[in-house]
């Protein structure tokens, strides 16, 4: 499964994936990624309801990715679900939405040791036949 960012909503803890369909929904929301970042950033009711807005999101964004791997379905969120009424919650919640989208935007990678310049591995070869 996609990397994914883990965090409590109501009482257990569910994936948040920040998907290419989260990305273009939220630009479509906000106006860019960049203006929603600003909004997320401030200690605002418009922060809280942005915050929410991700939070719902990426989660049922993840339990479709893990219901089309075959994993066992889990319930798709609401509104209602997505609780915020402490300053401590609200600030767990705003990291989770920030990481979500970090993992989201980070490409995989097994070992960056094992990534492969084609154009320089052709070079190399070239130079190497002209040299026999």
């Amino acid at each position: 499964m996609d990397k994914m960012y883990y965090t409590p909503i109501k009482g257990k803890l569910r994936p948040l994936n920040f998907s290419i369909d989260v990305m273009f929904d939220a630009a479509e929301k906000y106006g860019s990624m960049s203006d929603a970042f600003d909004i997320i950033e401030k200690e605002s009711k418009e922060s809280l309801n942005a915050i929410r807005w991700f939070l719902l999101r990426m989660a049922n964004d993840a339990e479709l990715v893990r219901r089309q791997e075959g994993y066992d379905q889990e319930e798709i969120l609401t509104d209602e679900d997505i609780q915020i009424r402490s300053p401590g919650m609200y600030a767990i919640y705003k990291n989770a939405v920030l990481e979500a989208v970090r993992i989201g935007y980070t490409r995989e990678v097994e070992d960056p040791k094992q990534e492969v310049d084609l154009v320089l591995q052709e070079l190399n070869a070239k130079k190497e036949k002209a040299g026999e």
